[in-house]
């Protein structure tokens, strides 16, 4: 079985750069499917990426209990 052979840009256009770590968005080009993602470091050589829909169809689950409180990043 074989999945879809998608293929993304970085739109870097739509970098943000902040204390928290960066995000941008990327475009499937024969869908034009955009994507946000996020990218946060954290202690102890940790970093925390993030990828979600920018407009979804219905809210993402999230599953409460894999990371309990907000993440410890550096500065």
């Amino acid at each position: 079985m074989e999945g879809p052979n998608l293929q993304h840009r970085a739109l870097l256009d739509t970098l943000v750069l902040t204390e928290r770590g960066a995000r941008f968005e990327l475009l499937e080009p024969d869908t034009q499917t955009k994507l946000l993602l996020s990218v946060s470091p954290c202690k102890n050589d940790t970093v925390r990426i993030l990828i979600d829909e920018m407009e979804p169809i219905k809210a993402r689950y999230r599953v409460p209990d894999v990371i309990t409180g907000e993440l410890q990043c550096e500065q």
